[in-house]
């Protein structure tokens, strides 16, 4: 065992060693590294906000086209209410199925397994915060009477 600390200890106190770059603080990332459904992608930082921005404006641009009549502008409202709402309920349930994970099963890292882990694990619960919370805020806007 000491041989293993000794030899550690001499390269991290080489010139080789990366440590004394740690010390100047943080770095802009400059490479985006993204999976999708098992794709691996690496680009640039630029590149990541070009796209990002490009993505931002369409949404912009469809929200607006879709709000430019009067009667579509009510219903616009309404299903971005609608949008907000599910959201925070999705966030609700999510949280409430890590708050489980964490502290009644003890296994708060269990999601870390795997890439699609996160998405079996916590979208059931995100599913039924958004389904109930969009329920319960069309039964209140909506009495049925």
């Amino acid at each position: 065992m000491a041989e293993n600390t000794l030899a550690l200890i001499k390269h991290l106190t080489s010139p080789a060693s990366q440590i004394p770059g740690l010390a100047s603080g943080y770095a802009r990332p400059r490479t985006i590294f993204f999976a999708y459904l098992g794709l691996f992608f690496v680009y640039s930082f630029r590149t990541a906000e070009v796209l990002y921005s490009l993505l931002f404006i369409a949404s912009c641009v469809l929200i607006k086209t879709a709000s430019g009549n009067s009667a579509r502008g009510a219903t616009t409202v309404k299903a971005l209410f609608a949008v907000t709402i599910g959201a925070l309920g999705a966030i609700i349930g999510a949280n409430a199925s890590a708050f489980i994970m964490q502290h009644v099963l003890g296994r708060g890292m269990s999601w870390f397994k795997g890439e699609f882990e996160p998405l079996m694990l916590y979208g059931p619960g995100a599913m039924c915060g958004a389904y109930s919370y969009l329920t319960l805020s069309f039964s209140y806007c909506h009495p049925l009477t």
